[in-house]
């Protein structure tokens, strides 16, 4: 006969059958004593103290070291619901909520009754809270059965499923229960005799005629029936209460009957009662009124009364040793499923100082009373007390008895993230797990063990396994745990347990839902990992990604099982605030076919230095032929940093901009070679030469006049080669002729008086030519010469702004702005450098004089209101507190009122600074 709850049968093969629990444990020298004190409606009396209660063992009275009012009632109506995380499970963050078992004895209640009572039933679990754990259980067994579980609607779908018994035997002599015991057990003559003279009119109790034989036979036959029924119920009754042993936690058990005949009623009842205390479990009883004249029964019982008192000693007796109640439901049972919500919604743990005696590890009577007028007291008639610590039990008892617990283990804080791939087997899936287990100390290192059950829709076992983990003393918490299964496509539970060396222990569950990878089109998890060196190295999952350094990876797979249908599909990564938030950050994911080309990998690295510290969500948009297919999201926590002050030295460090991902681009000046040939250009030239070419001064006069043909033939006339080759250069590239005027200004490097000059021109020639990069090296060596030229510095900022190197731009640009402070398109270049760069402290004071001129330009707002946040972040500021406020506020709105194209990010950094 099956009267367990399947997931106590099932979680058996986790680990061998632990040891009898005690009733109570603790690590120092209290007793602990449950009592539940009610006034007249059922409500918990809250106000109760230590000294107004009395408790006695044995008749002697014990010290009362506490009492601590323990209320487990949190209704939905009390508040707001607290969402759960979709995406990490915890034994950390919520109340562990309350287990509430309702017990359907099937063959002491009918289906009429049953029926009606799915009603307030359903409305009794609806009123829960969403910690609380709610458990079913038909006993004997089949009948519908659900383990304890949050999921409150799988309970009211298997309510409707129940179905009473309670098939009396048909009666010809219309005997009652307590006739037919009588009968049966001899015990009472004068209800026998009642019984034959009414049915057979005999009064002679000395002789037995066919009539009494026949009233004989059929009560002994309704005795047999009643005596196997109710064995059923107390095995099953018995067999639950041993298996609820090894749950951990206070747990409430409701009985719905219409009756339990307990022949020994005091002795059946008592060991029931025993049973409970050393599970911790409340009994209360609900006693269905029998209904007269049923079909089996045509006439009324000539004994209902002492029917009823039969049927109601053994379980009022359960209820009241088993710290309960029992409640008679005589029509509308509503009343009273509400009357026990209250009553099982708080309790007092009483702390009673324990004697020598009372350690013996044997029951003891005890009799709990409370100083108060009014009150109602539930608490239990005996106890046993074993001082006994989880060190008892080997590590893999505990580990048993925390896996098969159905309330979470809290000693060891757990976290459970879970990721969901296709297999390489066919038809499999792959279940990935991610968790953090937090112990209070790594001093000593860590030597734990890790189990995990993985459970289906039925709550049997599919998977199970334990292993032994050895962490070092310098290990970072929390510690970090995966793990990778294989499953058959299908919704699980999965349970992870851990205990360390001293027996402190931890357990959590998740919810999974493997669903099938092999279709035409499915994505597997969005995993989010730390990079090094801008790519993704290790592909470990995390529980939730801790983002220190202002980048991270994005990895996600694609799957079809039609080749090819994966060809025009694209992926986007972006982060929001939420799930369906507005962009702040965004790439586009570089997507990598495998060889069968029924799968692909697409991987993108995300920067987030711009975000405040806080939690975010990085989603996958994945889309084929332009239309959105699929939508992946994931939590991450960007967490602060100090980052150490950029250097100010020529070069700046490249990473600030690939961390934020707020480039702003500059917009250098296209090479234009009339640039460098204006008059004032060429005057600062031909002075330069009046150094060194005193021979040449008519050829330098002609020039400085606006006529360059003819000076070089002058110049060489005068025997200076290297002037006429300065000269003829130019003379080329004023007519577009680049290939001369480069030869001619490669002559004149080889004069050292010349070359500044010559390695000037020459970079034009290249610029011109649209070679920048040798451009910006010749114009290098310009500048390290020193040659004082008015367009050198931009020509060669503009070079390099050119090929994309903002930090190379820098000083050419500082030295063009401090030559040219009106010049607006170097001060914004600057300003978008140093911006780039992570120098924000100095684009701030750069930028502002032209947001005076230009304060619409979004380029510049971004620039400005960049440099304000990472200022505030790194713990500066640039004026006052209020000032750089009210500037972020002023320059948010220009930027929304201007469409600048993140005004999303722009307003997290006004918001952050707001505050």
């Amino acid at each position: 006969m099956r009267a367990f709850i399947p997931v106590l049968l099932a979680a058996a093969q986790l680990s061998a059958q632990s040891d009898q629990a005690p009733v109570f444990r603790s690590g120092v020298e209290v007793m602990e004593v449950d009592v539940t004190v009610v006034d007249g409606q059922g409500m918990p009396i809250r106000d109760l103290r230590a000294p107004e209660f009395t408790v006695t063992i044995d008749g002697q009275p014990r010290r009362i070291i506490s009492a601590e009012f323990v209320s487990e009632n949190t209704p939905p109506s009390s508040g707001p619901a607290v969402a759960r995380d979709p995406y990490v499970s915890s034994n950390a963050d919520r109340r562990p909520g309350r287990l509430i078992m309702v017990v359907i004895d099937r063959n002491n209640i009918d289906t009429q009754t049953v029926r009606q009572s799915i009603a307030p039933l359903k409305k009794f679990v609806s009123s829960l809270a969403p910690e609380d754990r709610f458990a079913l259980v038909t006993i004997p067994q089949p009948g519908p059965s659900v383990d304890f579980t949050a999921n409150h609607a799988q309970v009211l779908d298997a309510l409707g499923r129940i179905v009473g018994m309670n098939d009396a035997v048909p009666s010809q002599y219309n005997i009652s229960n307590y006739e037919a015991m009588a009968f049966a057990n001899g015990g009472n003559p004068l209800a026998i005799q009642s019984l034959l003279f009414r049915v057979c009119g005999d009064t002679d109790p000395r002789t037995m005629s066919s009539c009494d034989l026949d009233v004989e036979q059929e009560a002994t036959t309704i005795a047999h029936h009643l005596r196997q029924t109710t064995s059923e119920s107390v095995s099953g009754l018995a067999a639950l209460l041993k298996n609820l042993r090894d749950v951990e936690g206070a747990k409430s058990l409701i009985i719905l009957s219409q009756g339990l005949m307990l022949e020994g009623a005091q002795s059946e009842a008592t060991s029931l009662a025993q049973l409970a205390a050393e599970a911790r479990v409340s009994v209360n009883v609900l006693l269905y009124d029998t209904p007269i004249g049923t079909a089996s029964q045509a006439r009324m019982s000539e004994t209902s009364s002492q029917d009823r008192d039969l049927r109601q000693a053994g379980l009022e007796t359960l209820a009241s040793r088993a710290r309960g109640s029992l409640f008679r439901v005589v029509a509308n049972p509503q009343y009273v499923f509400d009357r026990v919500r209250n009553e099982i919604s708080a309790y007092y743990m009483l702390g009673v100082e324990p004697i020598d005696k009372d350690r013996d590890g044997k029951p003891h009577q005890i009799r709990v009373q409370v100083r108060r007028n009014g009150v109602q007291i539930r608490a239990r008639r005996q106890i046993q007390y074993t001082l006994r610590t989880p060190n008892t039990w080997s590590r893999d008892v505990l580990m048993g008895r925390v896996l098969r617990s159905p309330a979470p283990n809290t000693q060891l804080p757990m976290r459970l993230s879970s990721y969901v791939y296709r297999d390489a087997a066919p038809g499999k899936v792959k279940l990935v797990l991610a968790a953090e287990i937090d112990p209070e100390s790594m001093e000593k290192g860590l030597d734990i063990a890790i189990g995990f059950g993985v459970f289906d829709s039925s709550g049997k076992v599919v998977h199970s396994g334990q292993e032994r983990k050895i962490y070092s003393p310098n290990s970072d918490l929390p510690i970090l745990y995966d793990l990778t299964i294989p499953l058959d496509p299908g919704t699980y539970r999965v349970k992870l347990a851990a205990i360390d060396l001293a027996g402190n222990s931890g357990s959590v569950e998740r919810d999974i839902d493997a669903f099938r990878m092999d279709q035409d089109l499915a994505f597997g998890d969005l995993i989010l990992a730390r990079i090094r060196e801008g790519e993704i190295r290790e592909l470990r999952p995390p529980v939730v990604l801790q983002v220190a350094d202002g980048q991270f990876g994005t990895y996600t797979e694609l799957y079809t099982n039609k080749p090819g249908a994966l060809d025009e599909t694209r992926v986007v990564f972006e982060v929001a605030d939420t799930a369906d938030g507005p962009t702040l950050q965004s790439a586009i994911g570089q997507v990598r076919e495998l060889t069968d080309r029924t799968m692909r990998q697409a991987v993108a690295v995300l920067p987030v230095g711009a975000l405040p510290p806080g939690r975010y969500i990085a989603r996958a948009i994945i889309s084929s032929s332009g239309k959105t297919v699929g939508k992946l999201s994931r939590p991450f926590d960007v967490v602060r940093t100090t980052r150490a002050a950029a250097p100010k030295a020529p070069v700046a460090p490249a990473a600030p901009a690939a961390m934020t991902g707020v480039v702003v681009s500059a917009k250098p000046s296209a090479f234009k070679r009339e640039d460098v040939l204006k008059p004032e250009m060429l005057r600062a030239v031909f002075d330069a030469m009046d150094k060194h070419h005193p021979a040449v001064k008519v050829a330098l006069a002609r020039a400085r006049s606006g006529k360059l043909d003819g000076t070089a033939l002058m110049a060489l006339d005068a025997g200076d080669q290297s002037a006429g080759a300065i000269f003829r250069g130019l003379e080329f590239l004023s007519k577009g002729q680049l290939d001369p005027a480069a030869n001619q200004f490669g002559v004149a490097l080889r004069n050292t008086a010349d070359a500044p000059i010559a390695a000037f021109y020459l970079g034009a020639c290249y610029a011109a030519a649209g070679r920048d990069r040798e451009a910006v090296a010749s114009w290098e060596r310009a500048r390290a010469a020193q040659l004082q030229l008015p367009g050198l510095q931009v020509v060669l900022a503009d070079g390099w702004l050119r090929l994309g190197q903002p930090a190379q731009a820098l000083e050419p640009l500082r030295a063009a702005l401090s030559a040219q402070p009106e010049n607006d398109e170097v001060r914004k270049n600057l300003a978008v450098a140093q911006s780039n760069l992570g120098l924000h402290e100095e684009a701030y004071p750069t930028i502002v004089p032209f947001l005076e001129k230009y304060p619409s330009d979004t380029e510049a707002l971004l620039v400005a209101l960049h440099a304000l946040y990472q200022v505030h972040v790194e713990g500066k500021a640039i004026g006052s507190a209020e000032q750089d406020k009210t500037r972020a506020i002023a320059y948010a709105r220009a930027y929304a009122a201007a469409n600048g194209p993140l005004a999303p990010l722009v307003d997290k950094w006004a918001e952050f600074l707001s505050r």
